[in-house]
């Protein structure tokens, strides 16, 4: 279930959108080869501080007769690489025993080739099919008695993350457990990645603060990355998928971006200099910088110095960016970091509409894209209300455009009652159009979505604003479980549904 249109809507671009909130203009009214077994890549079991981390160089990749001088992105290439990291190594390392290593092998195997399926949806059915093997397979090598924490690790993240009443903090001490067992073995590090990164991801959305122990998960992440990505025979594919993973889990926090700008930015430059992803990353690192130095206030608050740093940060970040682009017009995170630089620079439309197009024409689904578009076109920014809403309304008519793009549009009112004076905002949503509006574009969503019903609870919601009490009643009854928070507690939305079948009573 989506908690808001508008949360959910930041999808892969993170909080990177939000960087720019605040606005200014108009405001809102409020691894050569090596047999050797590799060492852990931390003093201790419990070793996740930064003070005890030990550079540990991975086991690197030599691939066989049979992929040597093919494209490193080949998907022969890319399953022999995940064998090579997770059959090889369970072999070399592995807590193995004669009662379920075949279970386990037959699992490790099964997951290689999951790892190496094509990028894109024409795979989807086969993914789901070879999915479902694995799970057997690797529930299987469990229940005969498997402990070792990499195939315990593959059994969280695909068999106990889909199990009827887990929880975060249940799959957050799953994946805590694991990540300590790893630790002791010498596992290659792409590995250690995941799993770590998979725990404090578990962590923190079970959590309302930030425990020490979250900060060493992330910590023990990017320490991990950065000696995967020193295996320059890892697959493109698979360094570029993990770097954007990490940066997109820990891009708010400060402390982490540090340790990624001094860890992982050298060894980008280093050894993936040629390839996208590397100057991307570095390109959203420095957006971020650039925002520190300005400052989330409106722009009169912010310094002369401020802007300074701003600027600076921008200039070198849109480098980086068209460098990415280059050497790969086919990453629509590019298109879209683009637009935020558009927007940060106050480029004008046309500059912001060359990149937008880029993304939609990657990616016609490119939903992230059309949100920091229309952030571009909000009247605290580059645009206005009738600029919004004109591209609200294009996303929902548009037949080239697919996936939630057609959300745009409610979530471009969404936007625009923050405009409003707070006493007035309530009555926004009963102006002339707006429920046209919101009716248009979720209807158009489900329309492309038949078999979606987690933005159920956002067009019921949407309707009971607008004064359509029926509607909301009607969007009910396709709820699979109530998500009682989105409409602020179990109480408060029963007296919903109390005000709406009275006011359907009377009719």
């Amino acid at each position: 279930m989506k908690s808001s249109s508008v949360g959910s809507a930041l999808g892969v671009v993170g909080a990177t959108i939000c960087l720019f909130a605040a606005g200014c203009g108009k405001q809102p009214k409020n691894e050569a080869a090596s047999d050797s077994a590799r060492r852990p890549g931390l003093a201790s079991r419990h070793a996740h501080s930064e003070s005890q981390f030990t550079f540990q160089a991975p086991r690197l990749f030599v691939p066989s007769a049979n992929v040597a001088g093919k494209d490193h992105n080949d998907l022969d290439y890319l399953r022999e690489w995940n064998r090579f990291t997770s059959v090889d190594d369970y072999k070399l390392t592995g807590r193995t025993n004669a009662n379920w290593d075949a279970k386990a092998l037959a699992a490790l195997e099964t997951y290689a080739v999951l790892r190496s399926l094509p990028d894109n949806s024409n795979s989807d059915r086969q993914r789901e099919l070879i999915t479902e093997e694995f799970r057997g397979l690797v529930s299987a090598a469990l229940a005969a008695g498997c402990d070792d924490p990499l195939v315990k690790y593959l059994h969280a993240r695909l068999v106990l993350s889909e199990a009827k009443g887990m929880t975060d903090a249940l799959m957050a001490k799953s994946y805590m457990d694991v990540a300590d067992a790893l630790e002791t073995m010498p596992y290659a590090p792409i590995r250690k990645t995941y799993v770590n990164l998979r725990a404090a991801q578990a962590l923190k959305a079970s959590v309302t603060n930030t425990p020490p122990r979250l900060m060493q998960l992330r910590r023990a992440t990017v320490h991990h990355l950065n000696e995967a990505l020193h295996d320059q025979m890892m697959p493109p594919r698979e360094a570029a998928e993990v770097c954007r993973q990490v940066w997109n889990a820990f891009e708010l926090n400060q402390s982490i971006r540090g340790d990624i700008e001094v860890q992982l930015v050298p060894t980008l430059e280093k050894l993936w200099p040629d390839h996208g992803f590397a100057h991307l990353l570095k390109g959203e690192l420095l957006i971020k910088k650039a925002w520190d130095s300005r400052g989330s206030g409106y722009a009169p608050t912010v310094t002369e110095e401020g802007w300074k740093g701003f600027k600076a940060s921008l200039d070198l970040a849109e480098k980086e960016l068209r460098k990415a682009w280059d050497l790969d017009p086919k990453d629509t995170m590019i298109p879209i970091s683009m637009i935020t630089i558009c927007m940060g620079q106050g480029y004008p439309r046309e500059e912001m509409e060359h990149w937008f197009k880029r993304a939609m024409e990657i990616d016609p689904a490119c939903h992230s894209a059309a949100y920091v578009k229309a952030t571009y076109l909000e009247p605290k920014w580059h645009g206005g209300e009738e600029d919004l809403l004109e591209f609200g309304r294009e996303c929902v008519t548009s037949t080239k455009w697919k996936g939630n793009v057609p959300l745009i549009l409610a979530e471009a009112h969404e936007r625009l009652v923050f405009y409003e004076e707070k006493d007035q905002r309530a009555s926004y949503w009963l102006k002339p159009g707006v429920w046209e509006d919101m009716r248009r574009s979720y209807e158009r969503y489900f329309e492309l979505n038949p078999t979606d019903i987690s933005y159920r609870h956002n067009y019921a919601k949407a309707a009971y604003n607008c004064g359509q009490p029926q509607v909301f009643l009607d969007q009910l009854t396709r709820f699979d479980g109530t998500n009682y928070v989105y409409f602020g507690g179990r109480e408060k939305f029963d007296a919903m549904i109390r005000t709406a079948q009275a006011k359907t009573a009377t009719k």
